[in-house]
């Protein structure tokens, strides 16, 4: 019974753990779109109008600019070994 009691444990962090990757990487998915839309922002018309952009260009562009993270699956995650025996 013990045993499925760490099994149950060493599981929820595993679960917990790829929670919490997935929020930091979309977090800094968001900051980067966040600074790109900034910097563009920036910009005057006129400079907006020679790269070929206008502002309603600027979020698709800066979505478009980035990578979305890909998902980090619970089965994907590894967790410390030696805490399998501590939980």
């Amino acid at each position: 019974k013990s045993n499925r009691i760490y099994k149950g444990y060493y599981t929820m962090i595993k679960i917990l753990k790829a929670a919490y990757i997935n929020f930091r990487n979309e977090m800094a998915y968001r900051s980067a779109v966040k600074g790109t839309i900034n910097e563009l922002h920036k910009l005057s018309d006129h400079d907006l109008w020679d790269i070929g952009l206008s502002r309603g260009d600027i979020w698709s562009v800066a979505h478009d600019s980035h990578t979305k993270p890909k998902k980090v699956e619970v089965e994907d995650v590894q967790v410390n070994a030696n805490i399998r025996g501590w939980v």
